[in-house]
């Protein structure tokens, strides 16, 4: 257990900011403690905890963040001041003794050091979320008409169902639910945060390398992504032939312009 420096008589006269930072570091490190968006969401997570607890609905905290964010921005230091003013005042109303309270906290996260640690882990990349929501399930049946809607599409065309995969683009669906009930929104993060189009080469390059079916279906996921925020300028242009690279060989030496059958598409019927 990482030893807790607050029970050292010495440290009775340092300010209790003081003796939090070494528990900040043995935690977290230096770069996750002073990590200020980090500690703005842990911040506000508590906030809205102690509030939740005190008998604030979900309703005036949302009317309250409207309001807030409806106004200028605030100077850091005059904030921290009333911060601690209305903690103190909430304390008083609440029969609560906020530097008892503190101490015993303090104290207390000493000892679950490594069990934060491991949160933290597990903690969503990008989100102020301390962890990941689940994911709702679908309402029952909900999938089976999916699959059938796409099937009836494809065939209403005369193109056989063995032609196109639903149930692929089912997986790539839930994916793509799981990955905003962990994440947040797609375009919080795409383009300016990060590159899609990279992403679907790793993604094909951990398929290479294990096989395994799922990085299709992030490749796919991640080339939408590309397609719905663009890294570059880009547009829906003639899906034209005469521009189309062809396809590589099993043996991966050439591209070619043929049918699955094997016979060379003509170039009346490349688009020519």
């Amino acid at each position: 257990m990482t030893q807790d420096p607050t029970k050292s008589p010495a440290v009775s006269e340092r300010a209790f900011q003081d003796r939090v930072q070494p528990w900040l570091l043995a935690c977290f490190g230096e770069i996750i403690a002073g990590d200020r968006e980090e500690r703005n969401h842990r911040f506000l997570e508590e906030a809205l905890e102690l509030v939740q607890a005190c008998g604030c609905s979900e309703n005036e905290a949302h009317q309250l963040v409207d309001y807030v964010y409806g106004r200028p921005i605030g100077e850091p230091a005059q904030e921290v001041g009333g911060v601690m003013v209305t903690l103190a005042a909430l304390c008083l109303a609440n029969g609560l003794d906020m530097h008892t309270d503190g101490e015993t906290e303090l104290a207390r996260i000493w000892t679950k050091v490594e069990a934060i640690r491991a949160k933290q882990a597990a903690k969503p990349k990008h989100s102020p979320l301390p962890e990941g929501r689940l994911a709702p399930a679908p309402e029952k049946g909900v999938r089976d008409k999916a699959i059938a809607a796409m099937r009836a599409y494809v065939t209403s065309a005369g193109v056989p169902e063995t032609e196109f995969d639903p149930d692929f683009v089912v997986r790539m669906m839930a994916a793509m639910m799981v990955s905003f009930h962990k994440y947040g929104l797609v375009a919080k993060a795409y383009p300016l945060k990060f590159n899609a189009a990279d992403d679907v080469r790793a993604r094909m390059a951990k398929y290479r390398q294990t096989g395994n079916k799922h990085y299709l279906v992030d490749a796919a996921n991640f080339a939408m992504i590309e397609a719905m925020h663009p890294g570059r300028a880009s547009e829906w242009g003639e899906n034209d032939a005469a521009d189309s690279p062809g396809r590589t060989t099993a043996s991966g030496h050439r591209l070619v312009h043929e049918t699955n059958e094997g016979e060379r598409l003509t170039a009346q019927e490349r688009g020519l």
